[in-house]
């Protein structure tokens, strides 16, 4: 939808404005953002026509996301840290897989979706609200198999229940999954940074 958009739009520059770009320019232009879309550059076409299908360029290609892939995976640690702030374990849980690792602590790996759903609910408890922002992400993925790692560093404020305020920066060091077209977390290793 959205680069047939923009061939339209483009379509109608070249046309309105004689001598802006050639044909060549355009289908250039083109072939750039129709590749951005999956992830990808021009020159991971550069096979293309002497034996390599766009089919295989995509199968090889990883690294950065494609634009819909990249929008997909902020949504899901947005819903992940917007669950934690709202204390909703249903919310919270949906983000994860069924096979799922949860490692809070180095060497202390919960493994299924319903043991990190009974420990976060035991580890919310303490607290009478928590705020988690996430603030950098960086993702890689691979659009064809489903796959994708990526670091999250969050910063989170907390109140406990019995008084006091505290802090925690850290970053998350994540897998993910895309199951029935929604991408899952499906391990997550938080490395702290700084705790008050």
């Amino acid at each position: 939808m959205r680069l047939t958009a923009l061939v339209d739009g483009l379509a109608v520059q070249f046309a309105a404005h004689d001598g802006m770009m050639n044909r060549d320019q355009l289908i250039d232009h083109v072939r750039t953002v129709a590749a951005a879309e999956v992830g990808l550059t021009l020159a991971h076409f550069d096979g293309v026509g002497s034996g390599a299908t766009v089919a295989d360029v995509v199968a090889t290609a990883a690294g950065a996301p494609g634009a819909s892939t990249e929008a997909a995976l902020r949504q899901l640690v947005a819903r992940h840290s917007d669950a934690v702030v709202q204390a909703d374990p249903e919310a919270w849980l949906s983000t994860w897989t069924d096979d799922a690792t949860w490692e809070l602590q180095p060497g202390k790996v919960l493994s299924g979706r319903i043991a990190i759903g009974e420990a976060w609910v035991a580890a919310m408890k303490p607290f009478a609200w928590v705020v988690q922002s996430p603030a950098v992400a960086v993702f890689e993925a691979d659009d064809s198999s489903g796959n994708g790692s990526g670091r999250v560093t969050v910063s989170e404020v907390f109140r406990r229940k019995r008084g006091g305020q505290g802090t925690m920066l850290g970053t998350y060091h994540d897998e993910y999954r895309r199951v029935d077209g929604r991408w899952l977390f499906s391990s997550r290793r938080l490395h702290v940074i700084d705790r008050s």
